[in-house]
C-alpha cells in the first residue's frame, strides 16, 4: 500500500495532545487507524496525567510520565511521517 503525505501528516497530527480527534475526522486507512489508537491512547494517559498532577504528592512523578508520554509521541510522529505502521494480517 502506498501512503500518501496528506495520511503522513494527518497521522502525525494524531500524536499532537488536544489535536488527537483530527484523525477521527480524514477519512480511515489501515495506516491511519494504526496511528489513531497509538495516539488516542496515549491522549487519554496524558489527560489522566494532568488530572492527577493536581494532587501535590503526585505532582513531581505526573509530570515525569506526561514528559515520557510527550517523548513517546514525538517518536510517532517521526514514525508517522516515514510511513511506518504494522499491518494487519
Amino acid at each position: 500500500m502506498i501512503i500518501s503525505f496528506k495520511d503522513k501528516i494527518i497521522a502525525a497530527l494524531g500524536y499532537i495532545p488536544f489535536v488527537a480527534f483530527i484523525p477521527f475526522l480524514a477519512p480511515q486507512n489501515d495506516f491511519i487507524a494504526f496511528h489513531n489508537k497509538i495516539s488516542f491512547f496515549l491522549l487519554i494517559i496524558e489527560v489522566f496525567l494532568l488530572g492527577l498532577a493536581f494532587i501535590p504528592q503526585l505532582k513531581n512523578i505526573c509530570f515525569l510520565l506526561f514528559t515520557i508520554c510527550l517523548f513517546i509521541g514525538l517518536i510517532g510522529i517521526i514514525l508517522s511521517l516515514t510511513g511506518f505502521y504494522i499491518k494487519k494480517k
